[in-house]
């Protein structure tokens, strides 16, 4: 891959990989109080996988990855 498919294709998806993780999080946290209870959709998210530890295996996957299939890849 080249340094500018790198910029603008490789990198671009990584990036929205980490935001979606991110944004995940931050929804349920501006979610209406008095409309959702939020220990209960917590709750139901980890009875489906979802914690603190997955969350950083992701990331951590996405960093791995953008390394060794991106930056490791990108040739002239």
């Amino acid at each position: 891959m080249t340094a500018q498919e790198y910029n603008h294709v490789f990198l671009p998806q990584i990036n929205r990989a980490e935001e979606f993780v991110e944004l995940f999080e931050s929804s349920i946290e501006h979610m209406s109080d008095t409309r959702v209870d939020k220990d209960e959709v917590r709750k139901q998210f980890q009875i489906r996988g979802w914690s603190e530890e997955t969350r950083q295996v992701i990331l951590t996957a996405l960093e791995y990855y953008k390394c060794a299939e991106g930056l490791a890849k990108i040739s002239g």
